[in-house]
């Protein structure tokens, strides 16, 4: 959707990669000798953004950063968001 630009992206920069992931189907292993046991991914998914800037590693950067909401009941993101909506 960012890529297309078919969607205006407000608040945080998104979990996950902005490329791709590795989010499906995975095995896990014990190693022998320190007993540690690790996932290991086997499909790793590729996001059709060729030619796309972005910064490798990272999520979806939002068009307007705005801070999400800490302690108190205020949502900062939404009172963009519903701020943004009205200008346009």
């Amino acid at each position: 959707m960012k890529m297309d630009e078919r969607a205006t992206f407000i608040g945080e920069e998104t979990g996950g990669g902005f490329d791709g992931n590795t989010s499906g189907i995975y095995d896990q292993i014990t190693l022998p000798n320190s007993r540690l046991t690790i996932k290991v991914p086997l499909v790793k998914y590729v996001s059709a953004v060729e030619g796309a800037s972005f910064i490798f590693g990272r999520g979806v950067m939002p068009d307007f950063p705005v801070k999400a909401y800490g302690e108190t009941k205020e949502d900062p993101v939404m009172d963009f968001a519903m701020k943004y909506l009205k200008t346009q």
